[in-house]
């Protein structure tokens, strides 16, 4: 199975979309470490709990029919940052640990962007990510996308000038 990771906070004009999320689960409405279902965890130069909107995994699109995409996100606003995780896979994704070193990983990425300041700061992981899904559905159609469980952990460098990197765990 090849497999394509990519974390970033802003699409950058990617050819495939993000899913559509908007605020249904009413992440932006709690205190930081309240929600049910996604928490994202940074420690290091940047250190705090946010709730994430829920992850995802699904199939991509029609134009795309192999490929599948996890996803989780959360929304950059006053002191909060944009993050983004996302895992790209070609053919269908299974119970298991995917890493940056899976055979078949094309790329891996991350990005944590600040919404307040000047300047911006970014960070973004150089290679070291795992994904670990405890129960992937069997069969994923076109329909609505699959709420997974498990845990995504990334180290991230920076890469505007501050110091320091950050470690991500996200518990979904």
């Amino acid at each position: 199975m090849r497999l394509l990771v990519t974390l970033f906070a802003v699409s950058c004009g990617e050819a495939v979309q993000m899913p559509s999320y908007g605020d249904p689960d009413g992440v932006q409405n709690l205190p930081p470490g309240q929600s049910a279902t996604c928490t994202v965890t940074l420690r290091g130069a940047m250190a705090s709990t946010f709730d994430c909107h829920n992850a995802e995994l699904g199939a991509i699109s029609p134009n795309y029919p192999t490929g599948y995409e996890f996803a989780f996100r959360v929304d950059g606003y006053g002191n909060r940052p944009d993050i983004t995780g996302r895992v790209l896979f070609n053919g269908r994704p299974r119970t298991g640990t995917y890493s940056s070193t899976t055979a078949g990983v094309d790329m891996g990425g991350a990005d944590v962007h600040t919404v307040v300041g000047s300047p911006a700061q970014d960070w973004q992981t150089l290679g070291s990510w795992t994904l670990k899904l405890n129960v992937a559905p069997q069969g994923i159609d076109l329909g609505p996308p699959y709420t997974p469980t498990g845990t995504f952990d990334a180290i991230l460098a920076p890469m505007s000038g501050q110091g320091g990197t950050i470690t991500l765990h996200a518990t979904f």
